[in-house]
């Protein structure tokens, strides 16, 4: 039975349609002064995401409405926001490993066979080859995506006509295996790089030093390669930076133990009070781990400071604890029996080293009492104390007179120094040792 063929239709725009004063994605009435129109110049992308999410072409006619309200544009908007959301946040759970067997540089079957087969030729044939760039490529399979000239293995040669860089007199293949080489013996973990490291004493005794004569050491190939690449300078301090910062990068993407200079920017990046879209951003360049480990790497540099605290105790300093407490409520928008208003409780707590030892006075009562004391008699001073306080007073008023003030400064020679005469001068003159202790969600008791 022969299928019968459908009638073609023709598609037009409706006979009672406000084309002036209607929007074309809602169809509700509007007004055109707070419009734009889909078809402008203007509004290419908000016409590209209504097709989009429409699925086909939308038409254009007079008689069609050709404007569009703000709420859709709004809506337009959050659509392609949440679209590359999603893309985004698909791509960050995935990863990409490069197969050996499917790699472009992993031998095959058939290079083998024309290994054996050129080998059977004789010498005629391996020189008739040779003349062709192409035939020389026909082993290896193209990839997707663009790369760097390919080299081959047998002849070390470049497929395109452009110059061959040379070091130490080695074709551009040999070097590449060369650097090859090295970044695989820095990513072993025998050979303990620098950039392996992770505890606080690398973090906080970073030195560009180390990363440098490192690569110098153990990569002279890359090192050289890079150098030449950036016209270092070993000299000047902001080409040495950005060299050890791409010796950074290149290793963290072949191992990610190796993730010293990614732990050093995440910490920058949480001082600094970066948000979750800066991390992710740095995290897909290879500059810095992704956001949560910051509270990891804190956590490392707080057990730190514990260890400082053992130290000091075993040399015989005593401390005191510093608590400071604070204290705000949290409303909820809708309240129910099992979500309700909240008071939050929250304890900092940090440990001040004394100076001056207060062991060898007296703590077992008070020597007399608050009510019948005469604070004129604690605090009164004597004659000579009355004057050296009044020479300090006058030697510290004369060096901010000389030091903020340029109509003194021609007396700044003139002014010298009040050395004044106090007990345990050596311990007041040091910083005072602070150790502060993790914040807990407890009360002061």
């Amino acid at each position: 039975m022969a299928q019968r063929k459908e009638t073609p239709k023709k598609v037009y725009a409706k006979s009672n349609l406000d084309s002036k004063s209607m929007c074309r994605l809602c169809c509700s009435i509007i007004d055109p002064k707070h419009c734009k129109n889909l078809y402008n110049k203007a509004s290419v992308n908000v016409l590209a995401s209504a097709e989009l999410l429409y699925g086909g072409k939308l038409l254009r006619g007079d008689s069609l409405p050709h404007l569009v309200c703000r709420p859709c544009k709004g809506r337009l908007d959050n659509f392609m926001k949440f679209k590359n959301m999603i893309c985004d946040n698909q791509d960050s759970m995935m990863r990409q490993k490069r197969c050996v067997e499917l790699s472009p540089s992993a031998p095959t079957a058939d290079e083998k066979s024309a290994k054996t087969d050129t080998l059977i030729r004789g010498k005629s044939s391996q020189r008739q080859s040779r003349r062709s760039l192409s035939s020389s490529f026909e082993t290896y399979d193209l990839p997707l995506e663009p790369t760097l000239p390919k080299i081959n293995v047998e002849t070390q040669t470049v497929e395109d006509t452009v110059s061959k860089p040379a070091l130490n007199g080695l074709p551009f293949g040999e070097i590449l295996k060369k650097i090859d080489e090295e970044l695989r013996k820095i990513a072993r973990r025998d050979m303990n790089s620098v950039l392996r490291r992770k505890d606080f004493d690398a973090m906080s005794s970073f030195s560009l030093e180390n990363i440098l004569k490192e690569l110098r050491t153990v990569c002279p190939v890359t090192f050289t390669s890079l150098s030449q690449m950036l016209d270092l300078d070993c000299g000047n301090e902001k080409k040495v930076a950005p060299l050890c910062l791409i010796y950074g990068v290149l290793m963290f993407r072949r191992c990610h133990e190796l993730s010293l200079i990614q732990r050093l920017i995440t910490i920058l990046l949480a001082d600094s009070d970066a948000n979750t879209e800066v991390y992710e951003k740095f995290n897909k360049f290879g500059l810095c781990l992704v956001k949560t480990m910051k509270y990891t790497i804190q956590e490392d540099i707080g057990a730190h400071f514990l260890d400082k605290v053992v130290q000091e105790v075993k040399d015989g300093k005593t401390f005191s604890f510093v608590i400071d407490n604070i204290d705000w409520e949290e409303h909820v928008h809708e309240m129910r029996s099992a979500n309700q208003n909240q008071s939050v409780h929250a304890v900092a707590t940090s440990i001040v080293f004394d100076r001056v030892s207060s062991s060898h006075l007296p703590d077992e009562e008070p020597q007399q009492s608050l009510a019948s004391c005469d604070v004129v008699k604690l605090v009164q001073l004597s004659d000579s104390d009355i004057a050296i306080q009044k020479r300090v007073y006058k030697s510290i008023a004369a060096h901010i007179l000389c030091e903020y003030i340029p109509t003194f400064k021609f007396l700044k020679d003139l002014v010298t120094h009040f050395d004044v005469p106090m007990q345990h001068k050596v311990e007041m003159q040091q910083k005072s040792l602070v150790v502060p202790f993790p914040v807990l969600f407890k009360d002061e008791k």
